[in-house]
């Protein structure tokens, strides 16, 4: 889930997105994630709930994606 990042155009020159994600079989501490930006190659698999800082980005449209990891592999 993302919970905060840009909606909408913005003219912003540096983004930052939150997110989180929920698994009923695994606590929330144990999910890594990984994102995109407009369906580029999936980051590395990190514990971490936020992409800080994507920058100089040029005009037009974004679609960022992110996906969590469960302890026995599940995306």
């Amino acid at each position: 889930i993302i919970t905060s990042g840009p909606e909408g155009p913005t003219l912003a020159n540096t983004l930052t997105f939150r997110f989180t994600g929920e698994d009923a079989q695994s606590p929330t501490g144990s999910l890594v994630y990984s994102y995109r930006l407009n369906n580029g190659a999936w980051s590395k698999y990190s514990p971490g709930t936020a992409v800080p800082g994507l920058q100089r980005l040029p005009d037009g449209p974004y679609t960022f994606q992110v996906r969590a990891k469960d302890p026995d592999g599940h995306v």
